[in-house]
């Protein structure tokens, strides 16, 4: 039997083509779907009956970077564009790249893109006198409404 290896590592998070270089500690970006792409009920005799859910087409991508960084400076402009001019906002784009090793030397990625994003709610602050290191993290929670997942 074969072993199968999955080496992840040096992945990316573009927002609107710019690469992020300010990811913060722990897991710096977190993309997550909060609803079912369908749903499905049992009917009676046996019968199965489906339906799609349009809902599944939201995306939530939680970044987090440094706080006051490049990246928290471009991601404030776009958020002060949404909160002066909501109906005039261009959307936001990004892809978050997943490169996976297969322990041979082979690379494939993982490709989430994403469409149609905005700042969901502020920006969080903490204020700390124990040395919180969260004191010097933006969390960035953009949701998106669509999203399509590529294997390269």
């Amino acid at each position: 039997m074969a072993l199968t290896v999955a080496l992840s590592g040096s992945d990316t998070i573009q927002i609107n083509n710019q690469v992020l270089s300010t990811l913060a500690n722990q897991n710096p970006g977190r993309l997550t779907f909060p609803s079912e792409l369908m749903n499905v009920e049992a009917g009676k005799n046996g019968v199965a009956v489906y339906a799609e859910n349009k809902q599944g087409l939201i995306a939530e991508l939680a970044i987090r970077l440094a706080l006051g960084g490049v990246d928290d400076k471009y991601l404030n402009s776009l958020l002060q564009q949404q909160l002066t001019g909501f109906s005039s906002t261009t959307l936001i784009t990004a892809v978050f790249t997943k490169r996976v090793g297969d322990g041979s030397g082979n690379i494939t990625n993982v490709v989430y893109q994403l469409y149609g994003g905005m700042v969901q709610k502020g920006i969080e602050a903490i204020e700390s006198a124990s040395g919180d290191i969260e004191e010097s993290v933006a969390v960035w929670p953009i949701r998106f409404g669509q999203w399509i997942r590529l294997i390269q």
